[in-house]
């Protein structure tokens, strides 16, 4: 039986020892056991607070990785095909031209990856400049192999990517710059208005190249809406993401200043109906918990210095017999036991008084346990640790056994499932 959560069967009354138990609160708390606000912030949502960034500097962070990604492929595919060029058929200025762009777009790929940052991709100015360059790269590769060889492919593979950027003029600059790159050449060639330079060339009819051209073209603007609506609905759900989250702080900090509060109050006492009036051999102090059967109040032993917490019936109930020989029968069980993880009974009494909860309210006195409940342990750490809950069950379990060797059982009322039969247990130092 707890002062701070009184139960109306004290066989599933269960004190626990250190290191978890630390007793029901005490109105006469001193200043230093007041929680602060940031003592009862869960240590998750603190650990949440300060990893919480932006949606724009979260999206920034993840163009930073995807960019240096990007680069270090575009240098792989430069050194592929600087390394292809030299097999291949083709005049040797032509190929050496080539492999000079590769080569040239090799370093500087690599030098921008190494610094790069977020500040830097906001430069346009710097960006755009290896962009267009490996837009060239790209542009003179597909020269070389041929427009309607497979080298048309790489353009899709930039064009996604800096069309999944923060900038849209850079991604419709490059989109746009990749498309005509093609597009002009394709015509031409088809038209027969230039000859084409590529090692490989179609042997196919105007028409058919047109359409081909035309194909790729549209795999072009197809590449530029996917990318481009990929970066908005990214963009979305991290601000959706990141308003449910500040939601959920704010939440949280509501629950801590409740939480504050509630120890505030508890830890102030309050007067109750009995308060500084003397039942039985106890002057009675304030209230220091409450439950469905009574409250609970501070005591001293009116012959000596003896405390104790004094559980009272409530007035309305001590007016029924029924709910009176209940009351009876807690005491009864509580006198029982002998667990050290268990509350001891010094006294209770005026349970003949019926009808008399003015005068000589029934009433049971227990040792006055100090400290902290379970429940304000698990506001104040969110989680216990395994080996301090495993010590608790243990405790829990040793008063259990001690209850069934005393051969207590559950009540009528507890086998109907009567309400406030199942009482949480207090923590014990």
């Amino acid at each position: 039986m707890s002062p701070t959560n009184p139960r109306e069967d004290p066989a599933a009354e269960v004190s626990v020892t250190a290191p978890v138990a630390s007793g029901p609160r005490r109105a006469a708390a001193t200043e230093d056991d007041v929680p602060t606000l940031a003592d009862l912030r869960p240590r998750s949502m603190n650990e949440t607070a300060s990893a919480t960034i932006t949606p724009e500097a979260a999206l920034a962070r993840d163009e930073v990785e995807r960019t240096r990604l990007f680069l270090k492929l575009c240098a792989v595919l430069a050194a592929a095909s600087g390394l292809v060029v030299p097999f291949v058929s083709g005049s040797v200025a032509v190929r050496a031209v080539v492999i000079l762009m590769c080569a040239s777009a090799v370093v500087i790929v690599l030098v921008f990856r190494r610094t790069l940052t977020a500040e830097l991709i906001s430069d346009h100015r710097r960006w755009s400049v290896v962009a267009g360059l490996l837009v060239a790269c790209s542009a003179i590769a597909v020269w070389f192999f041929g427009v309607f060889s497979p080298a048309p492919m790489v353009g899709t593979f930039g064009i996604y990517f800096l069309c999944l950027g923060r900038s849209g003029r850079i991604a419709l600059w490059a989109y746009l710059g990749g498309a005509i790159a093609h597009l002009v050449p394709s015509v031409l060639f088809a038209l027969h208005v230039l000859r084409d330079p590529g090692l490989l060339t179609p042997t196919a009819s105007p028409g058919d190249m047109l359409a081909a051209a035309a194909m790729v073209q549209v795999v072009f603007a197809s590449t530029f809406a996917l990318a481009r609506g990929s970066q908005r609905a990214t963009r979305d759900a991290v601000r959706k993401l990141h308003s449910a989250l500040m939601q959920v702080q704010k939440r949280e900090a509501l629950l801590a200043e409740a939480n504050l509060e509630l120890d505030q109050a508890l830890q102030a006492g309050h007067r109750g109906p009995f308060t500084d009036r003397r039942v039985g051999d106890w002057l009675v102090g304030e209230i220091i918990g409450r439950g469905a059967m009574g409250d609970v109040y501070q005591a001293q032993r009116a012959e000596g210095d003896q405390r104790a917490a004094v559980k009272i019936l409530h007035r309305s109930l001590a007016m029924d017999p029924a709910h009176v020989k209940r009351f009876l029968r807690e005491a009864q069980i509580v006198e029982r036991m002998r667990s050290a993880h268990v509350v001891r009974l010094l006294a209770c009494g005026n349970f003949d008084a019926v009808g008399d909860a003015e005068e000589a309210p029934p009433y049971i006195a227990m040792e006055l346990l100090e400290g902290h409940d379970l429940a304000w342990h698990l506001r104040h750490e969110g989680r216990m640790s395994p080996e301090r809950t495993v010590e608790m069950v243990d405790q829990v379990c040793d008063a259990l056994a001690e209850a069934a060797g005393a051969d207590v059982a559950p009540s009528a009322e507890s086998r109907r499932g009567h309400p406030g039969t199942l009482r949480p247990w207090t923590s014990r130092r």
